[in-house]
């Protein structure tokens, strides 16, 4: 679940284009940018959203506690993949 989360995140931040305000280092900048943020990549609120990833099954398994597993449903979106297509269109 830590993984999935960190991936969703992290692929949230490289898809949220830096604003002018960003390099303030003020709490109501850090606010407005997490507010943003929140905007850009909405789906990161749904506590759900590993179910379109794995099977509870799969979650919750011996094997998922001892270490990361990859999903069963679908895969990860891929960052490697997105950047490529993002260079390349440069």
């Amino acid at each position: 679940m830590t993984y999935f989360w960190i991936h969703i995140i992290h692929l949230g931040i490289l898809n949220t284009p830096l604003s002018a305000s960003s390099e303030s280092a003020s709490n109501q900048a850090s606010l407005n940018e997490f507010a943003r943020f929140l905007l850009v990549n909405p789906h990161v609120v749904d506590g759900n959203l590993w179910s379109d990833f794995y099977s509870k099954d799969v979650l919750m398994s011996q094997e998922a506690k001892a270490k990361t597993v990859l999903p069963d449903k679908k895969p990860l979106p891929n960052l490697v993949a997105r950047d490529a297509i993002t260079d390349f269109g440069a």
